[in-house]
Protein backbone atom coordinates (compact mmCIF):
# COMPACT_ATOMS: atom_id res chain seq x y z
CA UNK A 1 0.00 0.00 0.00
CA UNK A 2 1.43 3.37 -1.00
CA UNK A 3 0.68 6.47 1.01
CA UNK A 4 -0.15 9.63 -0.81
CA UNK A 5 2.54 12.30 -0.46
CA UNK A 6 1.43 15.32 1.55
CA UNK A 7 0.89 18.63 -0.16
CA UNK A 8 3.34 21.43 0.41
CA UNK A 9 0.77 23.13 2.68
CA UNK A 10 0.43 19.93 4.74
CA UNK A 11 4.19 19.58 5.03
CA UNK A 12 4.45 23.26 6.01
CA UNK A 13 2.28 22.38 9.02
CA UNK A 14 4.68 19.53 9.87
CA UNK A 15 7.56 22.01 9.76
CA UNK A 16 5.70 24.53 11.96
CA UNK A 17 4.78 21.87 14.50
CA UNK A 18 8.20 20.23 14.72
CA UNK A 19 10.82 22.86 13.89
CA UNK A 20 11.51 23.72 17.54
CA UNK A 21 12.21 20.14 18.57
CA UNK A 22 14.28 19.53 15.42
CA UNK A 23 16.35 22.67 16.10
CA UNK A 24 16.74 21.66 19.76
CA UNK A 25 17.97 18.20 18.74
CA UNK A 26 20.47 19.76 16.32
CA UNK A 27 21.57 22.42 18.81
CA UNK A 28 22.02 19.74 21.44
CA UNK A 29 24.65 18.17 19.20
CA UNK A 30 26.25 21.24 17.60
CA UNK A 31 26.02 23.93 20.27
CA UNK A 32 25.67 26.47 17.47
CA UNK A 33 22.33 28.12 16.79
CA UNK A 34 23.05 29.06 13.17
CA UNK A 35 24.37 25.59 12.42
CA UNK A 36 21.39 23.99 14.18
CA UNK A 37 19.05 25.99 11.94
CA UNK A 38 21.00 24.85 8.86
CA UNK A 39 20.71 21.26 10.11
CA UNK A 40 16.97 21.73 10.71
CA UNK A 41 16.54 22.90 7.13
CA UNK A 42 18.48 19.88 5.86
CA UNK A 43 16.41 17.65 8.15
CA UNK A 44 13.12 18.81 6.69
CA UNK A 45 14.45 18.55 3.13
CA UNK A 46 15.58 14.98 3.85
CA UNK A 47 12.24 14.22 5.49
CA UNK A 48 10.33 15.58 2.50
CA UNK A 49 12.39 13.42 0.14
CA UNK A 50 12.24 10.35 2.38
CA UNK A 51 8.70 10.59 3.70
CA UNK A 52 7.72 7.40 1.90
CA UNK A 53 10.22 5.49 4.06
CA UNK A 54 8.40 6.47 7.28
CA UNK A 55 6.47 3.31 8.12
CA UNK A 56 4.59 4.60 11.16
CA UNK A 57 3.35 8.21 10.88
CA UNK A 58 2.85 8.28 14.67
CA UNK A 59 6.64 8.14 14.98
CA UNK A 60 7.18 11.27 12.86
CA UNK A 61 8.64 13.43 15.71
CA UNK A 62 11.08 10.70 16.72
CA UNK A 63 12.03 10.11 13.08
CA UNK A 64 12.66 13.83 12.52
CA UNK A 65 14.81 14.06 15.68
CA UNK A 66 16.83 11.07 14.52
CA UNK A 67 17.47 12.65 11.14
CA UNK A 68 18.41 15.94 12.84
CA UNK A 69 20.84 14.26 15.23
CA UNK A 70 22.51 12.31 12.41
CA UNK A 71 22.88 15.41 10.25
CA UNK A 72 24.08 17.45 13.24
CA UNK A 73 26.80 14.89 14.00
CA UNK A 74 27.92 15.03 10.37
CA UNK A 75 27.92 18.84 10.43
CA UNK A 76 29.88 18.87 13.69
CA UNK A 77 32.47 16.47 12.29
CA UNK A 78 32.90 18.77 9.27
CA UNK A 79 33.17 21.89 11.42
CA UNK A 80 35.39 20.44 14.13
CA UNK A 81 35.13 20.22 17.89
CA UNK A 82 32.20 21.87 19.65
CA UNK A 83 34.53 24.23 21.48
CA UNK A 84 35.60 25.69 18.12
CA UNK A 85 32.05 26.53 17.05
CA UNK A 86 30.21 29.72 17.83
CA UNK A 87 27.84 28.94 20.67
CA UNK A 88 24.32 30.25 20.98
CA UNK A 89 23.88 33.57 19.20
CA UNK A 90 26.96 35.49 18.21
CA UNK A 91 26.80 38.92 19.82
CA UNK A 92 25.22 41.41 17.44
CA UNK A 93 25.67 45.16 17.49
CA UNK A 94 27.34 45.30 20.90
CA UNK A 95 30.37 47.32 21.84
CA UNK A 96 33.57 45.25 21.68
CA UNK A 97 33.87 44.76 25.45
CA UNK A 98 30.24 43.70 25.87
CA UNK A 99 30.51 41.46 22.81
CA UNK A 100 33.65 39.79 24.20
CA UNK A 101 31.97 39.20 27.57
CA UNK A 102 28.82 37.83 25.90
CA UNK A 103 30.93 35.55 23.71
CA UNK A 104 32.89 34.28 26.72
CA UNK A 105 29.68 33.67 28.68
CA UNK A 106 28.18 31.81 25.72
CA UNK A 107 31.27 29.56 25.56
CA UNK A 108 31.02 28.84 29.28
CA UNK A 109 27.32 28.01 28.98
CA UNK A 110 27.93 25.71 26.04
CA UNK A 111 30.82 24.00 27.83
CA UNK A 112 28.49 23.25 30.75
CA UNK A 113 25.71 22.09 28.40
CA UNK A 114 28.12 19.99 26.34
CA UNK A 115 29.14 18.07 29.46
CA UNK A 116 25.55 16.89 29.97
CA UNK A 117 24.23 13.62 28.57
CA UNK A 118 22.55 14.26 25.20
CA UNK A 119 19.05 13.43 26.47
CA UNK A 120 19.29 15.95 29.34
CA UNK A 121 20.87 18.59 27.09
CA UNK A 122 18.13 18.23 24.47
CA UNK A 123 15.37 18.47 27.11
CA UNK A 124 16.93 21.58 28.71
CA UNK A 125 17.50 23.32 25.39
CA UNK A 126 13.92 22.65 24.34
CA UNK A 127 12.58 23.73 27.74
CA UNK A 128 14.43 27.06 27.83
CA UNK A 129 14.54 27.80 24.11
CA UNK A 130 10.83 27.34 23.58
CA UNK A 131 9.60 28.13 27.13
CA UNK A 132 7.80 24.80 27.22
CA UNK A 133 6.34 23.06 30.25
CA UNK A 134 7.68 19.66 31.29
CA UNK A 135 4.52 18.13 29.80
CA UNK A 136 5.19 19.85 26.46
CA UNK A 137 8.86 18.81 26.53
CA UNK A 138 7.76 15.25 27.16
CA UNK A 139 5.28 15.36 24.29
CA UNK A 140 7.87 16.87 21.95
CA UNK A 141 10.43 14.20 22.87
CA UNK A 142 7.93 11.35 22.88
CA UNK A 143 8.42 10.63 26.58
CA UNK A 144 6.18 10.94 29.61
CA UNK A 145 5.88 14.16 31.60
CA UNK A 146 7.57 12.40 34.54
CA UNK A 147 10.49 11.35 32.35
CA UNK A 148 10.81 14.91 31.03
CA UNK A 149 10.74 16.31 34.57
CA UNK A 150 13.44 13.83 35.58
CA UNK A 151 15.67 14.81 32.64
CA UNK A 152 15.17 18.51 33.38
CA UNK A 153 15.84 18.06 37.10
CA UNK A 154 18.97 15.96 36.56
CA UNK A 155 20.21 18.32 33.86
CA UNK A 156 19.78 21.35 36.13
CA UNK A 157 21.55 19.55 38.99
CA UNK A 158 24.46 18.67 36.69
CA UNK A 159 24.67 22.27 35.48
CA UNK A 160 24.63 23.53 39.05
CA UNK A 161 27.40 21.09 39.98
CA UNK A 162 29.45 22.14 36.94
CA UNK A 163 29.00 25.89 37.36
CA UNK A 164 29.15 26.26 41.15
CA UNK A 165 32.93 25.68 41.41
CA UNK A 166 33.53 28.25 38.64
CA UNK A 167 31.32 30.78 40.39
CA UNK A 168 32.98 30.14 43.75
CA UNK A 169 36.46 30.50 42.24
CA UNK A 170 35.52 33.78 40.52
CA UNK A 171 33.99 35.20 43.68
CA UNK A 172 37.10 34.24 45.68
CA UNK A 173 39.34 35.76 43.00
CA UNK A 174 37.42 39.05 43.07
CA UNK A 175 37.27 39.52 46.83
CA UNK A 176 38.89 42.69 48.18
CA UNK A 177 42.54 42.41 49.00
CA UNK A 178 45.55 44.36 50.23
CA UNK A 179 45.30 46.94 47.43
CA UNK A 180 41.85 48.04 48.61
CA UNK A 181 43.05 48.16 52.21
CA UNK A 182 45.98 50.36 51.18
CA UNK A 183 43.70 52.66 49.17
CA UNK A 184 41.27 53.04 52.08
CA UNK A 185 44.09 53.77 54.54
CA UNK A 186 45.63 56.28 52.14
CA UNK A 187 42.27 58.05 51.79
CA UNK A 188 41.84 58.13 55.58
CA UNK A 189 45.42 59.40 56.03
CA UNK A 190 44.72 62.15 53.48
CA UNK A 191 41.56 63.16 55.36
CA UNK A 192 43.24 62.90 58.76
CA UNK A 193 46.13 65.04 57.62
CA UNK A 194 43.81 67.67 56.09
CA UNK A 195 43.22 70.85 58.15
Amino acid sequence: MTREAPSLAQFAEVVRCHQAVVCAAAFGVTGDRALSEDVAQETFLAAWRGLASLRDPARLPEWLRGIARNLAHKARRKRGPIADSTPLDAPGALDPTTAAIAHDEAHQVWAALAALPAHAREALVLYYWEDLSARQVGAALGISEDAAMQRLSRGRAMLRDALEPRIAAEVRRSRPGAALTAAILAAIAAIAGAP
